[in-house]
């Protein structure tokens, strides 16, 4: 039980698609068919040629892969497994986005900002 639910954790979290609502909201841009219709920071500073947007996506796709390892941490009995297998369902969520019909971004900072936590 406790590997699906770490397995839940990190897809819910990682599936929150940043770089999509932010550009939608902000700009009006549909950001999976612009650029090379990745769902991420790179993309959205290339379409926008705004390094705050850029930065923005940047640190919540990060946060997304921290608070994932985090809250199964929090949660779950101390072992290594859980948060591990919450890290890679956020950054599958993320590079397969449900929300999106399965396109995503490359996973890059999501992965960072988990290892960053898992590492330590």
């Amino acid at each position: 039980m406790d590997y699906l639910l770490s397995a839940v954790i990190g897809y819910l979290l990682g599936s929150f698609p940043a770089a999509y609502i932010m550009l939608k909201k902000s700009k009006g841009i549909d950001i999976t068919q612009e650029g090379t219709g990745n769902v991420g920071a790179m993309n959205s500073f290339e379409i926008t040629n705004s390094k705050v947007i850029g930065l923005i996506v940047l640190v919540i796709d990060a946060f997304k892969g921290l608070l994932s390892v985090y809250l199964s941490l929090l949660i779950l009995p101390v072992n290594f497994i859980f948060p591990a297998i919450a890290l890679f369902f956020a950054v599958f969520a993320h590079c397969f986005n449900p929300w999106l019909n399965f396109k995503g971004g490359r996973g890059l900072a999501t992965a960072a900002g988990g290892a960053s936590l898992l590492h330590s």
